[in-house]
């Protein structure tokens, strides 16, 4: 009989505890998401382990964001049987996606007064919890465009997100100065139209700026939206130009030059149609619809010369096209209806009096200078005149004789 022992090593079996990976917006509060187990045995599970499950995660809220994502260590787990291998899950810090949702512009219009205008404009986000994280202006986003002025009409601007955002939109603000306003109500919403006219040195009146021109300029989609119970604007702005730019002087310097035409006075014309708290946009055509611009050419380009024959025209150059709307005319009250919305022209061609009358010499001149073709009126003329004297001569002679015999 034999006796004895034997030492039998029972190793722990080896066990992961991996972190769940995770996804967040930039400015959300930073949780796990919990762990995966790999490895219990006959039918165990976390039940047999001791300690706190815990994470070390290598991210705090508003850390800027890294495209490789952070580290989540799972920690704080043990147990007797189970060799326990902590696995690191990843955090993915996705950017935040700014809307005009997160900008607030106050405020939105000024009255003009000749002083410049600039509205505060700053931006926020809030998390899950409520929080709310103002963005710092240069660190999470940049402004472009006309975010200040001291010119009237519709200025509009770009926020351009930065390191941990994105997403980019425009907005508008506006300086008025004497507009004038009509309301329509449509279905459960209405529609304001502005005329913002602005010019100093040209007086212009509008035509034709009703609910049908406001229609041809909204899509189907926004008309529905006002019929909803949303407002639809639509602004129409006139200003004077000093002088045109070069994409539009070129091709109008050169119509000039056709007809013998002077530049004399520029108008900039605008639309613009905004729904709710949207920006406006501008809108350089409207198809079929029309509006008829009545323009006054300034009184210093009135003719005070007798001397010369003063004739005005209209003009308006859009896309590079230049079309006559009006003239040439003497009169100093031009119209002109358009679809198009871009620069106006007022421009004159002065023809001297005197050059007018030679010209009509010169021509009544040329006239008399003509072969005459002999047709023989004049001979049948004497012919006619010779045969009436005769008859005259006749007649009186009978009347003689018949006296002498009496």
């Amino acid at each position: 009989l034999v006796s004895g022992s034997e030492e039998i090593i029972i190793n722990k079996a080896h066990l992961e505890v991996k972190a769940n990976d995770k996804d967040i917006t930039y400015g959300d509060r930073v949780v796990d998401n919990g762990v995966t187990y790999e490895g219990f045995v006959n039918g165990e599970d976390e039940t047999v382990l001791t300690g706190e499950l815990a994470y070390d995660i290598a991210y705090t809220q508003y850390d800027d964001i890294k495209e490789e994502g952070f580290a989540i260590t799972p920690k704080g787990l043990e147990a007797e049987n189970y060799d326990i291998e902590f696995v690191d899950g990843l955090l993915t810090v996705k950017k935040y996606q700014l809307t005009r949702e997160n900008m607030k512009l106050d405020p939105n219009e000024y009255s003009y007064d000749g002083k410049e205008k600039k509205p505060s404009i700053t931006l926020s986000i809030t998390n899950q919890d409520g929080d709310v994280y103002e963005l710092v202006l240069g660190k999470d986003y940049e402004i472009t465009g006309e975010a200040s002025s001291k010119d009237t009409g519709t200025h509009t601007f770009g926020i351009n997100s930065l390191g941990n955002f994105e997403g980019n939109f425009e907005d508008s603000w506006r300086i008025t100065k004497e507009k004038e306003t009509k309301e329509i109500t449509e279905g459960l919403g209405k529609i304001i139209i502005e005329t913002d006219i602005y010019t100093e040195d040209v007086k212009v009146g509008v035509e034709g700026l009703d609910r049908e021109f406001v229609l041809a300029i909204l899509t189907d989609e926004e008309y529905a939206r006002v019929l909803d119970g949303e407002t639809a604007f639509v602004y129409l702005e006139i200003s004077d130009v000093e002088k045109p730019g070069e994409e539009d002087a070129t091709p109008l310097n050169k119509m000039f030059e056709q007809l013998g035409l002077t530049g004399c006075s520029y108008i900039d014309v605008k639309v613009y149609k905004k729904l709710g708290n949207e920006a406006a946009k501008e809108v350089h055509d409207t198809g079929d619809r029309e509006i008829t611009l009545i323009v006054n050419v300034p009184e210093e380009y009135h003719n005070n010369d007798a001397s010369i024959i003063r004739e005005f025209s209209l003009l308006r150059v859009h896309e590079g096209k230049v079309d006559v709307l009006d003239g040439p005319t003497t009169d100093t009250v031009l119209r002109g209806s358009s679809s198009k919305f871009s620069i106006y022209a007022i421009a004159y061609k002065d023809t001297e009096v005197k050059k007018e009358a030679e010209a009509k010499k010169e021509a009544y001149q040329t006239d008399s200078t003509k072969p005459i073709v002999n047709t023989n009126d004049n001979n049948n003329s004497q012919l006619w005149l010779t045969i009436v004297l005769c008859s005259i001569a006749m007649f009186l002679a009978t009347i003689g004789i018949k006296r002498k015999y009496s």
